[in-house]
């Protein structure tokens, strides 16, 4: 005779922090998802450091993704830290004070990690408060527009990632990078970019991996910015051939 299935709901018995634990590793709608599956689990969502909007699970319903991701910023428990915050979509998300209401909703939560990926037809520009996040670690940027630049403060950051960013003026690029002392791994791709290095008044202490993608480069100033690097122990620089393009 077949032993009898336990029908213990082990999982809903576990303490809050693991559960929101084991929900941080899911998209943001899955998440909110679970809110239904009893009255154990209603509010266990609003407490997850993660946010994690993808448009990919509303297709052709823009409207709807952005209500969306409203209802998680807006929703979740205001004592509790937004860690992570990632945003990837392929609509044009034109509303560029959507986007930035989102990010500031994080940043003044403590954010630690941010994933920026909107559609390459977007016309999102950087959020200026992304530059003086003094939480931030990991930043990574992708199919962005960088038109005006004040202040770069950004003393925790390790890791950044800027690939089709688009910037307004060449120096905008050695300011970021003045901003980041502590950085240790970056990586730069863009076809969009002449990559040209003025010397930095850093000492980039902490920089072991070093990755760039461009089309053209001042070879003696990336020397000097070599020179500022004095623990780096990877460094990759591929040469791409020019796109005509009329952006």
């Amino acid at each position: 005779m077949a032993p009898a299935i336990s029908r213990v709901d082990r999982i809903s018995a576990l303490p809050d922090q693991i559960l929101v634990h084991i929900l941080s590793f899911l998209e943001s709608k899955m998440v909110a998802a679970t809110s239904i599956l009893s009255s154990r689990w209603r509010d266990l969502w609003h407490s997850v450091p993660t946010v994690d909007l993808d448009d990919a699970l509303f297709p052709d319903e823009e409207e709807l993704f952005v209500r969306f991701a409203y209802a998680v910023i807006l929703s979740r428990d205001v004592m509790q830290p937004i860690l992570n915050f990632r945003l990837k979509s392929e609509y044009s998300l034109s509303a560029q004070c959507d986007v930035e209401l989102w990010l500031n909703t994080a940043i003044q939560r403590k954010v630690e990690r941010i994933e920026l990926s909107p559609s390459i037809y977007s016309k999102i520009k950087l959020p200026f408060g992304i530059l003086t996040c003094a939480t931030l670690v990991v930043l990574k940027l992708a199919n962005l527009t960088v038109d005006s630049i004040s202040t770069v403060h950004l003393p925790a950051l390790q890791t950044l990632y800027m690939d089709g960013v688009k910037f307004a003026k060449r120096e905008y690029v050695d300011m970021i990078l003045s901003g980041c002392p502590n950085i240790e791994d970056l990586q730069i791709e863009s076809l969009k970019l002449y990559l040209k290095f003025r010397p930095l008044a850093v000492t980039f202490g902490n920089l072991i991996h070093m990755q760039f993608s461009v089309y053209d480069c001042i070879w003696w100033l990336l020397l000097r910015l070599l020179n500022s690097c004095p623990l780096l122990q990877i460094l990759e620089l591929r040469k791409e051939k020019k796109i005509s393009t009329s952006l």
